[in-house]
């Protein structure tokens, strides 16, 4: 929920993306994806599961500046305004702004039927 507003993304169109800007209300934010996490329901041994990937949603303001982000050639996160390099955390790794934190925005994954049965105005990102 952001601001208010139910909103979902879809955790394959994350995985396509890498970095989805977004804006809900009037709440600039950005949603970060990575591979490596293993599903805990999938198999009986964890290491034998899919990677399903883990997500991470900030808001992209950062000393009063809106940052948008994109992935490069080499698959880094960078924000257009510097070039800096971002990691899933949130952290500018690289360049200008390196050392710089982006406010981490409350979500967490859930499964789409329990959620969308309790939030069915939930906005589906990517879907119109």
């Amino acid at each position: 929920m952001i601001a208010g507003q139910p909103v979902a993304y879809p955790f394959p169109l994350l995985a396509d993306e890498i970095a989805v800007n977004d804006t809900v209300g009037e709440r600039d934010i950005v949603v970060f994806y990575t591979s490596g996490q293993a599903s805990a329901l999938d198999e009986g041994n964890i290491d034998a599961s899919r990677d399903v990937g883990l997500a991470a949603m900030f808001r992209r303001e950062l000393d009063g500046e809106t940052l948008t982000f994109f992935v490069d050639l080499d698959g880094v996160i960078r924000d257009e305004q510097t070039g800096s390099a971002w990691n899933v955390f949130g952290t500018a790794t690289d360049g200008d702004l390196a050392g710089g934190q982006l406010t981490p925005q409350l979500a967490a994954p859930h499964f789409w039927f329990a959620w969308a049965a309790f939030q069915p105005e939930t906005l589906l990102f990517g879907v119109e």
